[in-house]
């Protein structure tokens, strides 16, 4: 097109004509060597030289009609027939002979081509253009029907082109030029449209787009009220919570320790935060989405704040020392579950309302990016949760002491309290900044004033003429009729649960956090017992094994999402495949661990040494390990040690009856029981667990990683969803979720969990008569259990991903039909009654899985 158009330009064109002149062209003039419509560039050679009629050749006896019929760039005025196109003639001007009507065109040759010729504004099309509506119009006569019109939108196009395209010469016509409205006066018209309808969806709600509190709205706050200021803090308020679970789940062994607590008690008070977002998370989604959204966050994160808070009573309000052995800690079990349970409330606002406000202010096209970047930092947020409980837990619980311990000794109590202190000075500084955010951002409402005036023209269009004005009263009407009441609350919850795509993602949701959670509470415990590492070094290698997989999976899926831009079949399609790798993984991870301890003492299935059977042991479970690294003895009162040394660390037992130089514990114990002790030189041991030779623990990483690289890149999942249910209900929708979730699955898990583990265990604390926390596991059991549930749960939720697979060819992941839909909304309102049909795919939520 471009060769075309230069060629053009530098044609020497004749002088219009007079009014009494006629110009009459023939064949000649469109065939080689005139350079404008030679047979290689605009008209294939076949158009000239084919045996087969040509497509205006006339079908009937009536006199052929003249080519400025078809070609009105040639002459605007109105000609009369010539009887004969020579080939070989050349154009010549004559006199205009006496006007009269044209004779009608053939029934072959439609009437209006020539209409269809004309270029916008009664300006002709250039002649570059002329060739291709020919050639468009005879392939269509050779190939598809029998009419040699063209497409009406293939000529809508090129009128198109013709109007925008640069015009350097004069138009045979009389040289007249298309009127080009400038781009910088046509964007400042359709601003100050826009602004006009600004100012009457405002009207009377000016402070709905103002940043500040109350009087307190200083004109420089005012250029703050952007998406990416909120995007920053809503990130920064996510990863501070993602970082309280984590931290609290790190911490979760030394608080049952602290607290002489089981497993199932420690998830019973974790489940506190579930249980409010029950009770809570569908009203709060519904009623607080209607309101001022910020606010309502803001009010969620101080719950967050006052929950971290609470976490520290417990230690503020006992005492560390002696005199705490026979204390009643029913009191801590107490407040933790209260700290859990605003917390809950805090999820129940930010993670509802947050993620709507959110999704309302961003394009859908550029939303993967937006989201994964999110996700990242709602991920990074549990990562660093574990490397901060890791350095917490790295110093005593009392750091201006520090015991003759070493960590890995399981009588450690790191400084579990200090992090909660930290995470809510933090959480409010930043909620403070949500209370200052408007309820709506300049840029949202001048989008939907775009969309009113895009309904305007199109009713303008269609011949109706309403007037802006009246889709303004329209707008305003729905917002009215959308406020939270009860009927309306049935009539969307309606809605959401005949969508089979949002019941399905429900179902596999509910099933995989059901069976995720409860191994994400109790993966640093088990890897303490399972590989022997200390509460500080669990937590930092879960930790860095969490960081790897979010920066590999979740920033490759975003970009994945936002430029590749996969199918719905092939996104959903992965999500089967991811399900299906997890479940493989958790098998896979049964049989990758450390053998049994063999520990001399009562220990079911361990042997009792005769050595120190006169010593009356007590059942304090107290590790120590010989001096050459072989043996590990329930307390130094098994290995018959009497002599102790506090004063290095780790300490020092010596004198041990059960350890010699020469024969092992079992063998020695004859020599001790009678009397004779020349034989045997008695030796000594350390405090804590020996060290094993145990090389899996690095193939236990690299799985991990993988199996987590592959679970973050489902950021398509969620993007999947959030486009199955109408965008007025999301906040509804993430209510509904969150019950279930929380009811069905984060509830029940790490209780279930915790009973089955406490089924492994060996050895107990008991005091007073009391059983408290679990000092010692049979390692195979514990290991068979954490990874054997959730495969099996993590299988029956694939079911969900492949109901969704089977309903997903509809949906829209990329907001293509979201203006459709918007400015259809606009124009009818009866659609609100409607039922949704996973068909249609309409809206969503999202869901964030740690």
């Amino acid at each position: 097109m471009k060769l075309a158009t230069e060629r053009i330009e530098n044609i020497p064109w004749p002088d219009p004509p007079s009014k009494h002149t006629h110009f009459t062209p023939s064949l000649s003039s469109l065939t080689p060597p005139h350079p404008l419509l030679s047979p290689p560039t605009l008209l294939p050679s076949s158009f000239f030289h084919s045996s087969r009629p040509s497509p205006f050749t006339p079908r009937s006896p009536n006199p052929s009609p003249p080519l400025s019929t078809f070609f009105p760039i040639l002459n605007p005025h109105p000609l009369p027939p010539f009887p004969s196109l020579n080939p070989l003639s050349s154009p010549t001007f004559s006199p205009a002979p006496p006007a009269h009507p044209s004779p009608p065109p053939p029934a072959s040759t439609p009437a209006h081509l020539g209409s269809l010729l004309m270029g916008v504004r009664g300006n002709p099309l250039p002649s570059s253009l002329v060739g291709e509506v020919l050639r468009q119009g005879k392939w269509r006569r050779d190939r598809r029907s029998s009419s040699p019109l063209p497409r009406r939108s293939f000529c809508d196009g090129l009128r198109a082109k013709a109007f925008t395209m640069t015009q350097k010469k004069k138009f045979i016509n009389g040289g007249l030029k298309p009127q080009i409205v400038p781009a910088t006066e046509k964007s400042a018209a359709t601003k100050a449209k826009e602004d006009e309808v600004l100012s009457l969806l405002t009207e009377g709600e000016a402070e709905d787009t103002i940043c500040g509190l109350g009087s307190c709205t200083p004109s420089w706050l005012q250029s703050l009220a952007r998406k990416e200021c909120y995007l920053l803090v809503y990130c920064g308020i996510a990863l501070i919570q993602g970082m309280f679970f984590t931290y609290t789940v790190s911490v979760i062994s030394t608080i049952e320790k602290r607290f002489k607590l089981t497993s199932k008690e420690s998830g019973a008070f974790l489940s506190g935060n579930d249980i409010s977002q029950v009770i809570l998370a569908m009203f709060l989604g519904y009623y607080g989405n209607c309101g001022h959204r910020p606010r309502w966050m803001g009010v969620g994160v101080m719950f967050a704040a006052v929950s971290c808070f609470m976490a520290l009573l417990p230690h503020l309000l006992t005492c560390t020392g002696e005199d705490a052995e026979n204390y009643s800690y029913y009191g801590a079990v107490i407040i933790f579950f209260v700290s859990q349970f605003f917390v809950g409330i805090a999820i129940s606002v930010f993670f509802t309302i947050g993620v709507t406000y959110l999704d309302d202010n961003i394009s859908k096209k550029t939303y993967p990016i937006y989201y994964a970047a999110t996700l990242l930092l709602r991920i990074l947020g549990p990562v660093l949760g574990y490397l901060m409980g890791g350095n917490f837990l790295s110093m005593w619980i009392d750091p201006t002491k520090r015991p003759n311990l070493t960590q890995r000794d399981p009588r450690w109590l790191g400084a579990w309290w200090l992090g909660f202190l930290v995470l809510g000075c933090v959480l409010v500084v930043l909620g403070n900044l949500l209370f200052l955010f408007p309820r709506k951002l300049p840029a949202t409402l001048r989008r939907e004033a775009r969309a009113i005036l895009k309904q305007a023209q199109k009713d303008s269009e269609e011949g109706e003429n309403r007037g802006v004005e009246f889709f303004v009263k329209k707008a305003k009407a729905k917002k009215v009729e959308r406020k939270p009441t009860l009927a309306n609350l049935k009539k969307a919850l309606k809605r959401i649960f005949t969508n089979k795509i949002w019941i399905a993602n429900l179902f596999n949701t509910t099933t995989y956090i059901l069976a995720v959670s409860g191994y994400w509470n109790f993966k640093p415990k088990y890897l303490e017992n399972q590989f022997r590492k200390s509460a500080a070094e669990a937590n930092y290698y879960t930790g860095v094994t969490s960081l790897t997989s979010v920066i590999l999976g979740t920033g490759l899926g975003g970009a994945v999402m936002r430029w590749a831009r996969p199918s719905p079949r092939f996104v959903t399609g992965y999500n089967i495949f991811v399900t299906l790798f997890v479940c493989a993984g958790f098998t896979s991870l049964m049989f990758i661990g450390c053998p049994k301890l063999e520990v001399i003492g009562p220990v079911d299935g361990s042997p009792l040494p005769g050595c120190s059977s006169n010593c009356g042991c007590s059942d304090r479970f107290s590790p120590m390990c010989s001096e050459d690294q072989t043996t590990l003895f329930y307390s130094p009162c098994y290995a018959g040690c009497t002599a102790i040394d506090t004063s290095v660390s780790p300490i020092v037992y010596s004198n041990c009856s059960c350890i010699t130089n020469t024969t092992n514990p079992l063998s020695a114990s004859h020599d001790a029981s009678t009397g004779d002790k020349s034989a045997v030189q008695f030796g000594s041991g350390v405090s804590g667990y020996c060290p094993e030779p145990c090389d899996s623990f690095f193939y236990y990483l690299i799985i991990k990683i993988i199996i987590s690289t592959v679970t973050h890149r489902r950021v398509g999942s969620s993007k999947a969803v959030s486009a199955s249910c109408n965008a007025l209900h999301k906040g509804l929708a993430l209510g509904v979720v969150t019950v279930f979730i929380s009811l069905f699955g984060l509830i029940p898990s790490p209780i279930m969990l915790g009973a089955v583990i406490d089924s492994a265990c060996l050895v107990w604390d008991t005091s007073c008569g009391m059983t408290g926390n679990c000092w010692l596991y049979d390692s195979d059991a514990f290991r068979t259990i954490l990874h054997l549930v959730p495969a099996v749960i993590v299988f029956i939720s694939v079911f969900g991903d492949i109901v969704v697979f089977h309903y997903s060819r509809q949906l829209d992941l990329y907001g293509e039909r979201d203006e459709e839909v918007h400015l259809e909304d606009l124009k009818d309102q009866t659609e609100e009654s409607k039922p949704l049909n996973a068909s249609k795919g309409d809206g969503g939520f999202e869901m964030g899985l740690q």
